[in-house]
């Protein structure tokens, strides 16, 4: 009786647990703005494997749900997003549940398309580092997921001249960043003999790159996650900082970019101390000078 009673006590929290440490997954943003459309109201519905209301996993809508952004999504890319324009797709989790308030979902990726319209077809990521574009189609060796099963195939092109937004029919090599991120080219369209032929293309507002150059540089030059950091425009405004609580504010500027690299300077507090260069595929990080 003792080690059933265990059991069960175990089993609780840990689906506990597991409901508050909700995977990773996409959602479709939908929203729904008041009569003076000063105010929104949003809900999800999944778009991938794995996607899960909270600590519910019943219903396929999530409602009236709190969203919450990365500090790098600008007003330019609030606005791409909850405006509610485009069809919207959003990856990420849903936070620990609080009581009394509502769903809290972190955003880590988003994306859209130009125009709204029906999402009548599975979503697919497209990924894959050797495309090669001309006008309205790319060739090479990509891999396909099917996120709503989670199955894979290879693709040996990609064809935009069905799609909706009219810029990839253009200039199809607009998809090669995504091809290159760990997001991929999100799109809808129909396969035959490892051809694609993409109706809805995502355009990416927030998008994890294979490398991220910043939190590259802030793991490297910060002596902790939860120290003061400031990345500035110009070295004496970054001087000129200062820190809320009197701790020691460490600061980056860039000093020079190209395709393939972002050089850096770094401080703390008043002074620079040190100059480094990262590639932007790689990471790698090269020391170029120390103060």
């Amino acid at each position: 009786m003792f080690k059933l009673s265990l059991f069960i006590l175990i089993s609780f929290f840990a689906k506990k647990d597991f409901a508050q440490a909700a995977p990773e997954a996409c959602y479709q943003l939908k929203a729904s703005f008041n009569s003076e459309g000063t105010s929104a109201r949003y809900s999800l519905s999944r778009a991938s494997k794995g996607a899960t209301c909270g600590s519910s996993s019943s219903s396929p809508f999530c409602q009236d749900v709190e969203l919450q952004l990365p500090d790098r999504c600008g007003w330019e890319c609030k606005d791409g997003i909850l405006s509610g324009q485009g069809t919207t797709i959003i990856k990420g989790s849903f936070a620990k549940p609080e009581e009394g308030h509502k769903p809290r979902f972190q955003v880590s990726s988003a994306f859209d398309t130009w125009r709204a319209s029906p999402l009548s077809s599975p979503l697919l990521k497209i990924s894959g580092s050797d495309a090669v574009c001309s006008e309205d189609a790319c060739s090479g060796h990509f891999l396909m997921e099917n996120l709503l099963t989670g199955k894979t195939s290879s693709l040996l092109q990609l064809s935009f001249d069905q799609a909706d937004d009219i810029n990839y029919k253009l200039d199809a090599s607009r998809a090669i960043p995504s091809l290159l991120s760990r997001d991929g080219l999100l799109v809808t369209g129909r396969v035959r003999s490892q051809k694609l032929t993409a109706r809805l293309v995502f355009r990416p507002w927030i998008t994890e790159a294979a490398c991220d150059p910043l939190a590259t540089l802030k793991k490297q030059i910060l002596p902790a996650e939860s120290a003061d950091f400031l990345f500035a425009i110009l070295q004496n405004e970054a001087e000129a900082a200062q820190s809320s609580d009197g701790r020691s504010l460490y600061w980056a500027i860039v000093l020079e970019e190209d395709s393939q690299q972002i050089q850096y300077r770094t401080g703390i507090n008043d002074l620079w101390a040190s100059e480094l260069s990262i590639d932007k595929k790689s990471c790698a990080i090269s020391v170029l000078a120390e103060h």
